[in-house]
């Protein structure tokens, strides 16, 4: 047969050009076959994808799969020409070559690492025996070691691990160890690293080097810092010069604990949750105690920080050895004070150098007996005694920066104030002598404070308010920037010395702006505090006590104010127990600067106890400044948690000494508070009465308050019932008693009119 070109009908243009012709179309000369082989050309592209090259109901190769980069498979068909699997496959990204089926090995191995028959591996191996089924094994510096699978296994030897591969379950046996047993050094060696790093997890069981650093998971031989809690089970040893540091942010405590059973017995605190401010305030000393259950007991050692002010909290203090006290040493009362030894009727006496012994003083009734000359000493000392025989009266001379004077003995009203003019001769006595004495002011330990065990409440009766710029109790107003932060109310005081006390709790918590101020106060007239002399340089110093009792510990504050808000003393009193209640005393030196009224019936001081006023009404504690502050900076604020505070027991005296409350008669505390308000609340009617011989008579009636006011009152009061009577303006008070009111008949007779809403106020 001759092959050759023979026209061929027109055809159309194929889609593609087919590079192998059929084989009927080519000579028989080589390199042509017969037609049932096939055509052997120079090349074959395949553009189509996926490029396969397939033997129909058998096999086909995938040259392109159309993943970039292309993999490679050999394909299995079944006889109707459904694919079956991919025995083997060639990964286009690296590679690697997968086979999908049993592979069998025509020869042994004679390169290291490279598969080997079971067979092979029995007659082969050195210390391997009866190797369990599901193993892997490589071979590798002249021996076979096992190839870790994915679900574990045991080393028995040396082991190289390709790389990426992992022991995910199973045991790990190091030779001559248990499972899961630390390994030697021999055993284990991890390669990378540097000297002095450490392998280190990323939290996913990821080991890397890393070199420890301070606030990395490993702490450096030259220190670091620990930044969770840390339990020593034996002794801790620190040595250096700052061998323990307790660091904390300010308003944060700093302590250190003594448990028995993890239960706490005692708390050594090196700056308490007092925030700091101005002053060097905040940041307290303290020592508690707790039960054996670990509930609070008390702090039994408080050391101010500002100025070494300590506090024995405790049932007392015993000093076996000398104690020296450079300062003030003030007591409650004489029975605070006990020194032993002596017998009754003994004095305490010195021996010239400060030393004192108890001596016995003969004579006299009780075997002590005091020496008074009856003719007045040409130059007395202060304290000096003089008996007018004639008279029958023993006097005392005192001196004050206002004037030196001999003062009745018997005066009960303490030391005297400002002279008043000279009374008339004495008949027998040396000049003045027996002169009626000048005015005087309230005695030395006399209470300044007006109701200040909370007794009196005119207005309230005990009721509860909220109102702001308003007065709770008698004498004491709650002034505030905000309305409805706080409630107050009077209540009364089971179990204790004070029957009532004043209760301010906060509502609800509110932050208080930089101008801001929340506080009770009591403002006191001129005429009452004289004798302080403040603002000249003979200012006497004054104590301010008081009880209180709160919802929770803390440093509280307040302040001594100048009625004109130019000049305050602010304090602080720190609470070391909630609901207990606990007698503070402040020691307040005079202010020798500043303008302060010292006489007449105006304002002239104000003493205030804080609740949480904003940072322009706070300033430093302890000293006089030129500002209206009306607590000290960082105290607590019972406004803010919210809180709640109980107040009662105020005094306020001159001196440097809180002497005891002074109790007074009910009707004298009552007539005291009104001298400035006087109201219906009391329970009093005013009927006003006359006759009138026609209608529209006018009848002026006037009727008094109980005291003279304070000043002239300012009257709000209202007509009740009437009997023919027709309403009539109250009119006005004609000095600081007297009012005058008038009503108007309604036709000839009788008539009468009742008030039932009176109210006079003369407050300052």
């Amino acid at each position: 047969m001759t092959d050759q070109w023979v026209p061929s009908p027109p055809a159309p243009t194929p889609p593609w050009t087919n590079p192998i012709p059929p084989s009927n179309e080519w000579s028989e000369t080589p390199p042509c076959v017969d037609n049932s082989g096939p055509s052997i050309v120079n090349g074959i592209i395949i553009r189509d994808i996926p490029a396969v090259v397939l033997a129909p109901n058998a096999w086909g190769i995938t040259l392109n799969d159309g993943d970039s980069p292309p993999n490679f498979t050999i394909d299995h068909y079944d006889g109707t020409g459904a694919y079956i699997d991919s025995p083997m496959e060639l990964s286009g990204v690296d590679g690697t070559v997968q086979f999908n089926a049993p592979v069998l090995l025509s020869r042994d191995p004679v390169q290291a690492m490279e598969p080997v028959t079971l067979e092979y591996l029995e007659s082969h191996s050195v210390g391997i025996s009866e190797p369990p089924d599901n193993q892997t094994y490589g071979r590798a510096l002249g021996v076979w070691n096992l190839v870790v699978p994915a679900s574990g296994g045991t080393f028995t030897g040396q082991t190289n691990l390709a790389t990426g591969g992992a022991v995910t379950g199973g045991a790990l046996l190091f030779a001559g160890g248990a499972v899961c047993s630390i390994p030697t050094v021999a055993q284990l060696s991890l390669g990378g690293g540097s000297l002095g790093q450490v392998p280190a997890t990323d939290g996913n069981g990821n080991l890397s080097w890393i070199t420890p650093v301070t606030g990395g998971p490993y702490l450096p031989i030259a220190g670091g810092t620990v930044t969770g809690s840390l339990t020593v089970n034996q002794v801790l040893t620190v040595q250096g010069a700052n061998s323990l540091v307790l660091n904390a942010p300010n308003g944060q405590q700093r302590a250190i604990l003594g448990q028995t059973s993890t239960l706490t017995r005692w708390q050594l605190m090196l700056g308490d949750g007092t925030s700091e401010g101005l002053s060097n305030t905040g940041s307290n000393f303290s020592l508690t105690a707790y039960a054996t259950a670990g509930g609070f007991l008390g702090n039994w050692l408080t050391i101010a920080r500002a100025d070494g002010s300590t506090v024995f909290n405790g049932s007392g203090v015993t000093v076996q050895g000398g104690l020296a006290v450079n300062g003030l040493l003030a007591l409650a009362s004489p029975n605070n004070l006990a020194i032993y030894g002596g017998s009754n009727g003994q004095a305490l006496t010195t021996n010239g150098n400060g030393v004192l012994s108890w001596t016995t003083i003969s004579g006299g009734e009780g075997g002590a007996s005091i020496t008074v000359s009856d003719t007045p000493p040409s130059s007395p000392a202060v304290g000096a005694l003089w008996w007018d025989s004639v008279g029958g009266q023993l006097y005392v001379w005192y001196s004050d920066a206002n004037s030196s004077q001999w003062v009745p003995a018997t005066n009960t009203q303490g030391a005297p104030g400002a002279p008043g003019p000279a009374g008339p001769q004495g008949a027998t006595g040396p000049a003045g002598a027996t002169g009626p004495q000048g005015p005087t002011g309230p005695g030395t330990n006399e209470n300044r404070i007006i109701n200040g065990d909370m007794r009196i409440d005119q207005r309230n009766n005990g009721a509860s308010g909220s109102a702001i710029n308003a007065y709770t109790v008698d004498r004491w107003v709650y002034y505030a920037s905000q309305a409805g932060k706080a409630r107050w109310q009077r209540q009364p005081a089971a179990n204790f010395a004070f029957p009532y006390n004043l209760n301010v709790v906060g509502i609800s918590a509110y932050t208080p702006l930089a101008a801001d101020y929340f506080g009770i106060f009591q403002a006191i007239e001129a005429d009452m505090i004289s004798d302080f002399l403040w603002g000249t340089a003979g200012a006497q110093p004054v104590t301010l006590s008081f009880w209180v009792y709160v919802g929770a510990t803390g440093t509280y504050s307040g302040a001594v104010q100048n009625y004109a808000g130019t000049r305050s003393y602010p304090f602080t009193f720190t609470v070391p127990a909630v609901s207990t209640w606990t007698q503070f005393v402040i020691h307040i030196p005079g202010d020798t600067a500043g303008t302060w009224v010292m006489q007449g019936n105006a304002g002239s001081l104000f003493v205030a106890f804080d609740l949480g006023s904003g940072a322009n009404n706070r300033g430093p504690a302890n000293a006089w400044a030129a500002a209206n502050y009306v607590g000290v900076t960082g105290a607590a604020n019972i406004i803010a948690v919210p809180n709640s505070i109980y107040l009662t027991g105020v005094k306020l005296e001159i001196g440097s000494v809180a002497t005891p409350y002074n109790r007074q008669t009910t009707a004298k505390s009552l007539a005291d508070c009104q001298r400035y308000y006087w109201g219906s609340q009391s329970g009093t009617q005013i009927t006003i009465q006359g006759y009138g011989p026609a209608a529209n008579y006018l009848t002026y009636v006037n009727w008094s308050a109980p005291v003279t006011m304070r000043a002239t009152p300012t009257i709000v009061a209202s007509w009740g019932s009437g009997v023919n009577a027709a309403a009539q303006p109250i009119g006005a008070s004609s000095d600081a008693r007297t009012i005058t009111s008038a009503i108007n008949s309604v036709a000839a007779g009788g008539y009468s009119a009742i008030l039932t809403i009176y109210n006079l106020s003369a407050e300052l």
